[in-house]
């Protein structure tokens, strides 16, 4: 599958940063701005290439990203995509302020960004919209046995 994209403000860096290493951790490919976009990129292009060529848009609400432009940017973008079939969007709440759309899978993470939350949320993952890994054992991973000692993996 394609690569996770992350929308978030960046005040809420801290628990943001925390789910999406755990993520990646757990083989999830995740794009997030501070580790996707070069010194030199031309940053919004780069932001909308991303959310065009994501399979999962994952908005992390709160307070700070209602009140942040280049969020709602990148959640227009995304319900356009969703809208086409070509996008899903997923929510995690990270604080009581209304959703800016309804109709919206939201995760609720409003108690705190701990530890067991982050497991819990990850847990509730797809397992389909991890990524293969060549560093971990395929008896690890998700994968189908089809014939002969032969293995499909989700590989994209």
């Amino acid at each position: 599958m394609s690569h996770m994209f992350i929308s978030y403000s960046r005040k809420d860096s801290a628990c943001v940063n925390a789910v999406a290493d755990n993520m990646t951790r757990n083989d999830f490919p995740v794009w997030i701005d501070t580790e996707s976009i070069k010194i030199t990129d031309e940053w919004l292009e780069k932001i909308e290439s991303a959310i065009n060529g994501a399979k999962v848009f994952l908005l992390f609400w709160s307070k700070n990203a209602s009140e942040s432009d280049y969020v709602g940017h990148e959640l227009k973008i995304a319900k356009m995509r969703q809208v086409e079939g070509h996008l899903s969007i997923l929510v995690v709440m990270l604080d009581d302020t209304e959703l800016p759309t309804k109709h919206l899978q939201a995760y609720d993470m409003k108690h705190g960004c701990t530890p067991m939350s982050i497991a819990n949320f990850i847990n509730e993952l797809k397992p389909e919209w991890k990524a293969f890994s060549r560093k971990k054992p395929l008896n690890a991973q998700t994968h189908v046995e089809v014939a002969d000692g032969w293995v499909s993996v989700l590989f994209d």
